[in-house]
């Protein structure tokens, strides 16, 4: 096991965790992990048909890992506890927001 890599990774994990700042910064980091066609899909999709898969995506990835601080982004109150206190309603948010900010509105 290369001990050397996963500081690096954890290190970049980290990092990314506190650039998460704006919906954009969320955005830029969506952005480079999907493909255009991915992206093409999603504009044409309608989004409540996106809970599962890019939702379930959204929640593991960005909800429930805890590698991004999304956390003022999407309700929170002082002290760090969502206010919208449902992971499916954070995503279909985030996914609301996201094929807004792909249709550039």
């Amino acid at each position: 096991m290369n001990t050397s890599n996963s500081k690096k990774r954890i290190a970049m994990k980290n990092e990314e965790k506190k650039n998460i700042l704006t919906k954009e910064d969320l955005f830029r980091v969506i952005d480079s992990r999907l493909s255009t066609e991915e992206k093409r899909e999603l504009m044409k999709a309608d989004p409540a048909d996106l809970h599962f898969g890019f939702g379930t995506w959204i929640r593991n990835e960005f909800i429930y890992s805890g590698n991004y601080s999304i956390d003022e982004l999407y309700g929170t109150e002082e002290g760090g506890d969502f206010l919208i206190s449902s992971p499916d309603v954070i995503s279909g948010m985030i996914i609301d927001d996201y094929i807004k900010h792909l249709k550039g509105r």
